[in-house]
Order: structure tokens, then C-alpha cells, then sequence
């Protein structure tokens, strides 16, 4: 009875094991599947494409230690490449109208659409302070997909800015591609001020 009750058990162990694995393998199919679909779609969607801060999240904050004051952030992101949930680009932005950085960056989108990107300077030696983070998610809002993003850049430890924003993707043929926010010029026009 007991060497029955042992087989018994062991099968079922055994059993339960070659249940688990398959299980385990299906769901890593079924995670790979998600993902080459997702980034398939991301590839469409993002690679040569641009994308800019559009009119109702212009608004965000510059501050240092001794006061905090509202500004007009126009940031433009030109995306060229895309690959496995990476995608890469170059990031032009103004304050105020001003056009204050150029920078590259590279960004990574999970299959959920979850987004975190980093910034970095197109010359000179790279020091910590000068990597900025952005971290957001990729949804579809109405017809349209857009980043939602939220940053913080600091200058040496004595000032910084904080933004968050929608980030909306422009084609030649969109007025705000031909009128950028807060700047009123095209976004070629834009790029050509760095």
C-alpha cells in the first residue's frame, strides 16, 4: 500500500511539474506574441515620425532656490529608428520661445506601453548632470496614440525645470506641424535654430 501510495504521488508530482512547464512555456509564447505585436505597431507608429508638445500642455515650471516661475516649453522629438522596444532620436527644445537644448536620446517602450527615456547632449563629454529622464506611458487617446509624459531636468544643482505633457505626433501636412505651439513657425524652421 505504501509503494503504491509513493507512485502515486510521485506520478502526480511529475505530472504537476511537466503541467507547470507547459504552462510556463505557453505563457512566455503567449508574452513573446504580445510583444511582437505590440512592436510591430510601435515601429509604425514611432519610427521617422515627430512629435510635439501640443497648445494645452505648454505650461510648465522653472525653478532654482529662489523662486519658482511658469514657463512655455515647445519640445520637439524627431524619432528615426525603432527596434525590439528601443527607439532613438533627437530632442529640440525652447523655453520662453528661446531655443535653449539639442539633445539625442533613447527611449524604451514595454508591450503595456509604458515609456522611459533618456537624454543626453549631442557634443562634448557626457557628465551625470547633463543625462535628463523622462518617464511616461504610450496610449491611445480618441483615434490618436500620444506619449504622456512627465520630466525633470537640473542645471549644476541650481536650477531645473519640471514638465509634464502630452506629446502628439505631426506630419508636413498638420497645421501645428506648420505652426508649432508658443513659436508660430514650421517645425523645420524650428530645428534650424540649433
Amino acid at each position: 500500500m505504501f509503494k503504491l501510495f509513493v507512485y502515486v504521488f510521485v506520478f502526480f508530482s511529475f505530472n504537476h511539474s511537466l503541467q507547470a512547464a507547459s504552462s510556463e512555456g505557453s505563457h512566455t509564447h503567449h508574452f513573446t506574441k504580445l510583444s511582437q505585436k505590440s512592436f510591430k505597431k510601435y515601429k509604425t507608429l514611432l519610427e521617422n515620425s515627430t512629435w510635439i508638445v501640443p497648445p494645452n500642455t505648454l505650461l510648465s515650471f522653472r525653478y532654482d532656490s529662489q523662486k519658482v516661475t511658469p514657463v512655455s516649453d515647445q519640445t520637439v522629438w524627431v524619432i528615426t529608428h525603432f527596434e525590439e522596444g528601443y527607439f532613438f532620436g533627437q530632442s529640440y527644445a525652447a523655453i520662453d520661445t528661446v531655443p535653449l537644448s539639442h539633445t539625442q536620446f533613447v527611449g524604451s517602450i514595454t508591450p503595456a506601453g509604458q515609456v522611459y527615456i533618456t537624454f543626453y547632449p549631442t557634443t562634448s563629454a557626457l557628465t551625470s548632470l547633463d543625462v535628463i529622464t523622462g518617464i511616461g506611458k504610450f496610449v491611445k487617446i480618441g483615434k490618436n496614440y500620444q506619449f504622456v509624459m512627465q520630466m525633470n531636468t537640473s542645471q549644476e544643482d541650481t536650477s531645473g525645470l519640471s514638465h509634464w505633457s502630452y506629446m502628439i505626433s505631426v506630419k508636413p501636412k498638420d497645421y501645428l506641424y506648420q505652426h508649432l505651439p508658443s513659436l508660430n513657425i514650421s517645425v523645420p524652421q524650428f530645428l534650424q535654430l540649433f
